[in-house]
């Protein structure tokens, strides 16, 4: 799937219709940016979608972030001056000194043990709020667009990141169903965006970006057709809950380095995230997203 830009025309109204009429009072901040017709590869029309710039600092004020319990932080010091500085003996179970071990070796036992602490540094915040609507009656092609990146990130510090939204879908659903069609969906690249997405010649005879376009097989393309082999894969993260009006917080799973998203993964990789939606008349406000980023504990020197 591609978009193209709506260049130098103004925001429209979308078409109020009687199944949109439901979802009028729903405001998306979204809206009041410019409109972008998104299609196929083949030209086919898909929906409409909309972006807005916001101001992050004001709207990460909205989310509830992951807080260690009372002690725990003093808890992993105690645990890694305990093993850096080594014990000596005491008492029949201790009759002889624990050495110190190295930080190198300390620093692996941390990370069995899964020690971790946020990382408000990596932690990346969307600049942009984005509305979707699928306008085709056609059930299978899945309309999707970029939402934001992170900048490059470093491997080595990170031990756990997690996409967080403030967002619903429509706010109603008829026939009644519990099947999301509104979603979310995360990626590990190799480059930072324009590398990722390189430009190329639309169908249709204009131009898109990795900002806008978000289709898997052409964002593991290279600019000569080829398909690069070390350029990630989209995956689910989590979905808006079905026929709920109301912007909120919704969590998607935490992915740890062992995961397999980051197979093969280079040093200075991004994280882009794409929102997406199926079936007519689904859509997807997101106010708001962070990806959080937890980092393995280590005491500051």
């Amino acid at each position: 799937m591609y978009s193209l830009p709506a260049r130098g025309r103004k925001s429209q109204p979308l078409p109020m219709t009687p199944m949109s009429r439901n979802s009028q009072d729903i405001y998306s901040p979204a809206l009041v940016g410019m409109r972008t017709d998104l299609f196929d590869l083949d030209g086919r029309p898909l929906g409409v979608s909309f972006v807005a710039r916001l101001d992050s600092r004001q709207e990460s004020g909205v989310l509830v972030r992951p807080v260690l319990p009372e002690g725990t932080l003093l808890l992993y010091h105690q645990i890694w001056r305990a093993l850096l500085c080594g014990s000596p003996a005491a008492g029949q179970y201790y009759d002889r000194p624990r050495p110190p071990l190295p930080v190198e070796l300390v620093r692996l036992v941390i990370r069995a043990a899964a020690l971790m602490v946020p990382d408000r540094q990596q932690t990346h915040r969307a600049e942009r709020s984005i509305f979707m609507r699928v306008m085709i009656d056609d059930e299978a092609p899945v309309m999707s667009r970029v939402w934001f990146w992170t900048k490059p990130l470093t491997l080595a510090r990170i031990a756990a990141v997690q996409l967080v939204t403030v967002s619903h879908d429509q706010g109603w659903v008829s026939p009644p169903t519990d099947v999301c069609h509104s979603w979310y969906e995360w990626g590990v690249f190799s480059g930072p965006i324009s590398d990722v997405a390189p430009r190329r010649q639309a169908p249709l005879g204009g131009r898109y970006a990795g900002a806008i376009s978000g289709n898997e097989p052409v964002w593991r393309m290279n600019a000569d057709g080829t398909v690069a082999a070390n350029k990630g894969l989209w995956r689910r993260t989590h979905g808006n809950p079905v026929a709920d009006r109301e912007f909120k917080q919704h969590d998607g799973a935490q992915a740890g380095m062992d995961d397999e998203m980051w197979e093969g993964v280079p040093a200075g990789a991004i994280i882009a995230v794409r929102a997406c939606a199926q079936q007519a008349m689904w859509e997807n406000h997101a106010r708001y997203g962070e990806i959080l980023v937890w980092k393995w504990f280590e005491p500051v020197a």
